[in-house]
Protein backbone atom coordinates (compact mmCIF):
# COMPACT_ATOMS: atom_id res chain seq x y z
CA UNK A 1 0.00 0.00 0.00
CA UNK A 2 0.85 3.55 -0.68
CA UNK A 3 1.28 6.35 1.82
CA UNK A 4 -2.03 7.39 2.75
CA UNK A 5 -3.26 10.81 2.36
CA UNK A 6 -4.67 12.36 5.54
CA UNK A 7 -7.26 14.82 5.81
CA UNK A 8 -7.00 16.46 9.48
CA UNK A 9 -11.02 18.08 10.13
CA UNK A 10 -10.59 20.89 12.85
CA UNK A 11 -13.91 22.54 13.54
CA UNK A 12 -13.62 25.59 15.20
CA UNK A 13 -15.83 28.27 17.13
CA UNK A 14 -13.67 31.17 18.60
CA UNK A 15 -10.71 28.90 19.44
CA UNK A 16 -8.39 31.91 19.12
CA UNK A 17 -6.85 30.30 22.65
CA UNK A 18 -6.20 27.05 21.34
CA UNK A 19 -6.08 26.83 17.49
CA UNK A 20 -2.27 27.26 17.19
CA UNK A 21 -1.49 24.76 19.47
CA UNK A 22 -3.30 22.29 18.41
CA UNK A 23 -2.25 23.30 14.58
CA UNK A 24 1.40 22.95 15.75
CA UNK A 25 1.32 19.70 17.25
CA UNK A 26 0.72 18.07 14.22
CA UNK A 27 1.28 20.52 11.34
CA UNK A 28 5.45 19.51 11.28
CA UNK A 29 4.19 15.34 10.85
CA UNK A 30 1.97 16.49 7.80
CA UNK A 31 3.94 15.38 4.12
CA UNK A 32 2.58 17.35 1.09
CA UNK A 33 -0.29 14.68 0.41
CA UNK A 34 -2.09 15.51 3.59
CA UNK A 35 -4.13 18.41 4.10
CA UNK A 36 -5.81 20.27 7.05
CA UNK A 37 -9.22 21.53 6.74
CA UNK A 38 -10.26 23.79 9.26
CA UNK A 39 -14.29 24.73 9.01
CA UNK A 40 -14.95 27.59 11.20
CA UNK A 41 -18.56 28.29 12.71
CA UNK A 42 -18.31 32.05 12.04
CA UNK A 43 -16.19 32.92 15.15
CA UNK A 44 -16.27 36.09 16.55
CA UNK A 45 -12.59 36.67 17.54
CA UNK A 46 -9.37 36.18 15.78
CA UNK A 47 -9.04 32.61 15.13
CA UNK A 48 -9.26 33.23 11.16
CA UNK A 49 -5.68 35.32 11.63
CA UNK A 50 -3.77 33.28 13.73
CA UNK A 51 -4.33 30.13 10.89
CA UNK A 52 -3.46 32.62 7.90
CA UNK A 53 0.04 32.89 9.51
CA UNK A 54 0.58 29.29 9.71
CA UNK A 55 2.92 27.88 6.60
CA UNK A 56 1.35 24.81 5.12
CA UNK A 57 0.06 24.50 1.18
CA UNK A 58 -2.57 22.12 2.38
CA UNK A 59 -4.33 24.24 4.71
CA UNK A 60 -7.90 25.26 3.55
CA UNK A 61 -10.17 27.41 5.86
CA UNK A 62 -13.90 27.71 5.42
CA UNK A 63 -16.40 29.43 6.74
CA UNK A 64 -19.44 26.79 7.77
CA UNK A 65 -22.73 27.39 6.25
CA UNK A 66 -24.15 26.19 9.06
CA UNK A 67 -23.81 25.72 13.05
CA UNK A 68 -22.16 23.60 14.96
CA UNK A 69 -19.01 20.76 14.97
CA UNK A 70 -21.23 18.27 13.75
CA UNK A 71 -22.14 20.43 10.30
CA UNK A 72 -18.71 21.53 9.95
CA UNK A 73 -17.20 18.09 10.46
CA UNK A 74 -19.96 16.66 7.60
CA UNK A 75 -18.95 20.02 5.54
CA UNK A 76 -15.01 18.88 5.97
CA UNK A 77 -16.51 15.05 4.50
CA UNK A 78 -17.51 16.80 1.53
CA UNK A 79 -14.65 19.08 1.24
CA UNK A 80 -11.92 16.06 1.44
CA UNK A 81 -9.86 14.25 -1.28
CA UNK A 82 -7.72 12.30 0.47
CA UNK A 83 -7.80 8.95 1.50
CA UNK A 84 -8.47 8.97 4.89
CA UNK A 85 -9.89 11.64 7.37
CA UNK A 86 -9.13 12.58 11.05
CA UNK A 87 -11.22 14.77 13.32
CA UNK A 88 -9.15 17.07 15.75
CA UNK A 89 -11.15 19.58 17.91
CA UNK A 90 -9.63 22.64 18.07
CA UNK A 91 -8.69 22.31 21.64
CA UNK A 92 -6.98 18.83 20.88
CA UNK A 93 -3.31 18.39 20.21
CA UNK A 94 -1.48 15.63 18.81
CA UNK A 95 2.03 13.70 19.98
CA UNK A 96 4.62 13.98 18.23
CA UNK A 97 4.96 10.99 15.99
CA UNK A 98 1.16 10.62 15.93
CA UNK A 99 0.62 11.00 12.18
CA UNK A 100 3.32 8.62 11.37
CA UNK A 101 1.83 5.66 13.74
CA UNK A 102 -0.98 6.59 12.20
CA UNK A 103 -0.05 6.02 8.71
CA UNK A 104 2.05 2.90 9.62
CA UNK A 105 -0.70 1.53 11.40
CA UNK A 106 -3.18 1.81 8.49
CA UNK A 107 -0.76 0.37 6.21
CA UNK A 108 0.10 -2.57 7.89
CA UNK A 109 -3.75 -3.26 8.97
CA UNK A 110 -5.05 -2.04 5.75
CA UNK A 111 -7.85 -1.01 7.49
CA UNK A 112 -11.02 1.05 6.61
CA UNK A 113 -11.27 2.69 10.21
CA UNK A 114 -8.45 2.94 13.09
CA UNK A 115 -10.35 4.42 16.36
CA UNK A 116 -7.05 6.28 18.52
CA UNK A 117 -6.29 6.23 22.02
CA UNK A 118 -6.07 9.30 23.78
CA UNK A 119 -5.26 11.61 26.94
CA UNK A 120 -7.71 13.60 28.77
CA UNK A 121 -6.29 16.35 31.09
CA UNK A 122 -7.53 18.66 33.08
CA UNK A 123 -5.48 21.37 34.89
CA UNK A 124 -2.33 19.64 32.91
CA UNK A 125 -3.07 16.29 34.89
CA UNK A 126 -4.04 13.54 33.19
CA UNK A 127 -7.38 12.22 34.12
CA UNK A 128 -8.41 9.57 32.00
CA UNK A 129 -6.37 8.20 29.17
CA UNK A 130 -5.83 5.12 26.69
CA UNK A 131 -2.72 4.55 24.58
CA UNK A 132 -1.83 4.31 20.50
CA UNK A 133 -1.46 0.49 20.79
CA UNK A 134 -4.59 -0.27 22.39
CA UNK A 135 -6.11 0.98 18.88
CA UNK A 136 -8.82 -0.24 17.01
CA UNK A 137 -8.82 -1.75 13.44
CA UNK A 138 -11.90 -1.76 11.81
CA UNK A 139 -12.30 -3.76 8.21
CA UNK A 140 -14.94 -4.64 7.83
CA UNK A 141 -19.28 -4.31 9.13
CA UNK A 142 -18.44 -7.44 11.78
CA UNK A 143 -15.19 -5.65 13.35
CA UNK A 144 -17.90 -2.50 14.04
CA UNK A 145 -20.47 -4.92 15.40
CA UNK A 146 -18.20 -6.64 17.82
CA UNK A 147 -16.52 -2.91 18.88
CA UNK A 148 -20.33 -2.18 19.85
CA UNK A 149 -20.89 1.02 18.21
Amino acid sequence: MKDPSISIIIPTYNSSKTIKRCINSFIYQLSSIDSILIIDDNSIDNTMDLISDLDFKNLFFYKNPKTGPNSARNFGIEKSKTDYLMFVDSDDYLEEGAIKKIKQNIILSESDILILGYSFTVNSKIVKSSSLSNSKFISSKKNILEIGF
